[in-house]
């Protein structure tokens, strides 16, 4: 199994981030750590050095902290990002979020920063995960028109554009929440195997409301895959795990014996 996309260095987990790592390494194959913001960056480049070939790094900017940044600011980010290339799996999470962003300055703002991390992502040729709220498609305009190449859904649910995210062959990341939303469910129903992900989004959406998120957790999203596909735990665990491996190109093999 393999988580693609948690937090790992959020506050959440200060005290027991090295305990939830090496359980998650009993029965997990990879997970993916995303760094949203210019703080978390170092720290969870630093964790996947820790934990070779089972962290690894996404780096990015949730457009939630663009506002509070300067340009200067967002360069400097996006010359660490280039200069750490070789340390990071993928580029996120990047994107336009309406939800939290209000003003209309700050959304332009925000995706004009999206088309450079668009950029930055072919320049260096990493995968972009991308963070979409509330956009009515903007985020998937925007990946179209600057010819994006690489892309994951990350907590896709956007069931209006599922079929675009399909025929432009992206991967939907379908997170924990599917275990108590009927749409996420239908979303799973809709795309195909080849092109689904399993994450957690830790320490968020557990499937236990209220609860804190792990990454070991992401159990539960491949038990919803399997049951929404009519197939087998061990067969989606199998597709979702070769999916997460050639999605971020980890230089990783799932070897973990799997259960049915």
């Amino acid at each position: 199994m393999i988580d693609a996309h948690c937090h790992l260095t959020f506050r959440n987990f200060e005290v027991n981030r090295d305990e939830i790592v090496k359980d998650s390494m009993e029965s997990m194959d990879a997970v993916i750590d995303s760094a949203p913001s210019t703080g978390d960056s170092e720290k969870s480049i630093k964790l996947a050095e820790k934990y070779p070939n089972f962290v690894f790094s996404c780096v990015g900017l949730h457009p939630e902290e663009i506002p509070r940044l300067s340009q200067k600011q967002i360069d400097s980010h996006v010359e660490f990002i280039k200069s750490n290339a070789n340390k990071i799996a993928a580029i996120g999470e990047v994107g336009i979020d309406n939800f939290h962003v209000k003003n209309e300055g700050d959304r332009k703002k925000c995706a004009e920063v999206f088309t450079q991390f668009i950029g930055l992502a072919k320049e260096i040729n990493k995968p972009l995960v991308i963070h979409s709220r509330e956009d009515n498609g903007e985020a998937i305009r925007l990946l179209e028109r600057n010819d994006a190449e690489k892309v994951i859904m990350h907590c896709f649910g956007a069931e209006a554009f599922c079929k675009t995210v399909i025929s432009n062959g992206w991967f939907a990341s379908i997170p924990t929440l599917i275990v108590r939303s009927n749409k996420h469910k239908r979303i799973a129903r809709q795309t195909p195997l080849e092109l689904i992900l399993t994450e957690t989004d830790s320490p968020f959406l557990s499937p236990v409301q209220g609860g804190t998120n792990v990454p070991k957790n992401v159990r539960h999203v491949v038990e919803a895959v399997a049951a929404e596909k009519g197939i087998t735990f061990a067969e989606a665990d199998e597709a979702t795990t070769g999916n997460a491996i050639r999605a971020f190109g980890l230089p990783i093999s799932a070897k973990r014996e799997k259960e049915s």
